[in-house]
């Protein structure tokens, strides 16, 4: 743990000198290992100089190493070790980023060396609980609601020991934030927790560049209030010119309004300061997807099986993206047949190829996987992954199983909607929950309230996402002319659906062999790049 906290701290230390360009931990750590030589890994990376060193901890006292190289000479240009109490940590953060910068002969302003000489906190415990907070944060799914809970027990439990740490108040607002923006829970309750942590953090440090960062994540997550988001990530810019970070946020803010062209730029950035960062290189996967740029997502997806070599779903993945740029399933084919047996039959495993055997058209193995396996992967939403397969038993005429499907998640969605009437997803979930229910107009009304509440002209991301279920409304309720508007609006929006999907979808079966949906699927320019 505290090695990671002493590296961490000290290349983010070095960040705040606008003079130098530092490359991330998550980049470096890819390295961990590596034969290398220094003068390949400087090259890769983009840099001069490599900083080297070490940390034990023996009681409470530790050892810390530093040395730093020049890489095309393999010179030492600075090396120090220091031997101090642990609650000198900060201290020796402080004074290993002082000694690096004056060994590179970079001027320090009053600013970055007042930044690089404050204590986050003089409580061990509240750090060692924040550091696990970021750690569970940062290395989870997107989203994930166990994920999001525990982070913010932890974060929760370090300001309880340091009232006055702000960025563990910074980073439990933005938890906050996340449980609201995923829906997982939009009460009043959860949003005044989050804004009491805000205005605590901001009152704490207001200058802090990690809590100007963290103030802007809380903007955008709990409010979508991108003017004050974009302001807080300029004003980090300017204090850390090279933050990977930062220019990540912009880009996800810029997808969100809608300017995608910009939102690329930013992520590439964010890709080329910090290009072994799991986030950087999924955020700017994601947005190559979603304006059908495939030979970009293709590189970056590579990249991403490249770095987590061991998970299955990034494997999967790869081979996905040949279905959804070409429609050919011979590659995610191809992974199934040379997929190990433990592989196959691993939770994961079982949960890809149920959704496979949807794409395949194959009821008898999408019977017996939904069988088999009523629970899935913790990322993975359990009403989604209900609703998903009660589409497909309706499309196979089996309506009572479709119905059974989704039962035992129709009285908390619509607890859910009575709690928290501005939740835009939950209403959309149980519009969708009422059609299996047999309930087709309070369906078509809830779908298109859900809409209504997150047009794109609000977001440009999620927006398509309640146009679509509009869709899949009207295309089961046999309105197949409200269904094919949606549709043909689908495909001409980053982040609608695509040729492939809408395919196999068996929403929409009831659509195959219309010749305006045909031609519709057929026409290359509906899945050509849209940027």
């Amino acid at each position: 743990m505290y090695k990671r906290q002493v590296h961490e701290d000290v290349l983010t230390n070095l960040a705040l000198i606008r003079e130098l360009r530092v490359v991330s931990r998550t980049t470096v750590q890819s390295y961990r290992g590596t034969t290398k030589p220094m003068k390949q890994i400087a090259e890769e990376l983009g840099v001069t100089y490599i900083l080297e060193g070490s940390v034990r901890r023996v009681g409470n006292r530790v050892r810390v190493t530093g040395q730093l190289i020049h890489a095309a000479t393999d010179e030492h240009v600075w090396a120090q070790t220091y031997d101090r109490d642990l609650t000198d940590i900060f201290a020796i953060q402080t004074e290993l980023s002082q000694q690096i910068a004056g060994a590179l002969k970079a001027a320090l302003s009053p600013e970055e060396k007042a930044f690089i000489a404050r204590k986050p906190t003089t409580n061990p415990a509240a750090y060692d609980e924040y550091l696990k907070g970021r750690a569970t944060r940062n290395r989870s799914p997107t989203g994930s609601k166990a994920a999001l809970a525990s982070a913010e027990e932890s974060f929760q439990r370090a300001v309880d020991f340091d009232p006055d740490f702000a960025a563990a108040w910074g980073e439990l607002a933005v938890v906050h934030s996340l449980r609201l923006f995923w829906g997982h829970d939009t009460s009043p309750g959860r949003r005044a927790r989050g804004e009491r942590a805000i205005a605590r953090a901001v009152q704490l440090a207001p200058e802090a560049p990690d809590v100007i960062r963290l103030a802007g994540t809380y903007a955008y997550y709990a409010n979508r209030d991108y003017a004050k988001a974009t302001e807080h990530y300029e004003k980090v810019l300017r204090l850390q010119p090279n933050d990977p970070t930062a220019y990540q946020s912009l880009g996800l803010i810029q997808r969100r309004q809608g300017r995608w062209a910009e939102s690329l730029v930013n992520l590439r950035k964010a890709v080329e300061l910090d290009p072994a960062n799991v986030s950087h290189v999924r955020n700017l996967l994601a947005s190559a997807r979603y304006c059908r740029r495939w030979d970009e997502a293709r590189t970056m997806q590579q990249r991403l099986v490249a770095l987590l070599p061991e998970q299955l779903r990034e494997a999967w993945a790869l081979a996905q993206l040949d279905w959804e740029a070409t429609g050919s399933t011979q590659a995610v084919d191809q992974l199934l047949a040379r997929m190990p047996p433990e592989a196959r039959d691993s939770e994961l495993g079982r949960f890809l190829r149920l959704n496979w055997a949807v794409v395949r058209d194959d009821f008898e193995e999408f019977k017996r996987l939904d069988k088999l396996q009523p629970a899935y992967p913790d990322e993975v939403n359990p009403v989604a992954t209900a609703i998903n397969a009660a589409f497909y038993y309706h499309a196979h005429g089996d309506k009572a199983a479709a119905r059974a499907r989704i039962e035992d998640f129709v009285a908390p969605t619509r607890a859910q909607v009575q709690a928290e009437p501005d939740n835009f997803r939950a209403v959309g979930t149980l519009g969708t929950l009422e059609f299996f229910l047999g309930n087709t107009a309070e369906s078509l009304r809830l779908l298109q309230k859900s809409a209504d509440m997150m047009p794109e002209s609000r977001d440009a991301l999620d927006g398509p996402g309640g146009r679509y279920f509009l869709a899949v409304g009207y295309a089961l309720t046999g309105n197949k002319e409200r269904a094919l508007v949606e549709i043909t609006h689908q495909l001409k929006v980053p982040s609608g659906s695509i040729p492939s999907s809408l395919r196999t979808d068996p929403a929409f079966f009831s659509l195959h062999g219309d010749p305006r949906f045909e031609a519709l699927l057929n026409d290359p320019k509906n899945n050509a790049p849209l940027f």
